[in-house]
């Protein structure tokens, strides 16, 4: 994973968390990393598009965020928060390991 990949990841992974704590939203493409660097081109190169073989984090835990309606929630009730904290597991899980 380059250098501008991994800071990508370590942003969205940042978000998931200030979500997780309820101290971030979610809105999508606005405030991901991964997504502002891959989305252009099909989310070829992405970490998340690499892991789980679908485009735009299909297959993945946000597609559950998304269908409980966490997008752009702002009470996030206990099973939006399951369902994040899945999102942020599955993101730190592609870090390489040894970074940070």
């Amino acid at each position: 994973m380059d250098e501008r990949t991994l800071k990508a990841l370590n942003g969205s992974i940042e978000k998931w968390e200030g979500i997780v704590a309820g101290s971030t939203h979610d809105m999508g493409v606005e405030n991901c990393p991964l997504c502002k660097k891959f989305i252009h081109h099909e989310c070829e190169g992405c970490p998340v598009r690499h892991k789980s073989g679908h485009r735009y984090c299909a297959a993945t835990a946000y597609s559950k965020w998304k269908a409980l309606g966490g997008m752009f929630n702002t009470a996030y009730a206990p099973s939006l928060k399951g369902a994040a904290q899945a999102e942020l597991d599955f993101l730190r899980s592609l870090l390489p390991e040894g970074a940070k």
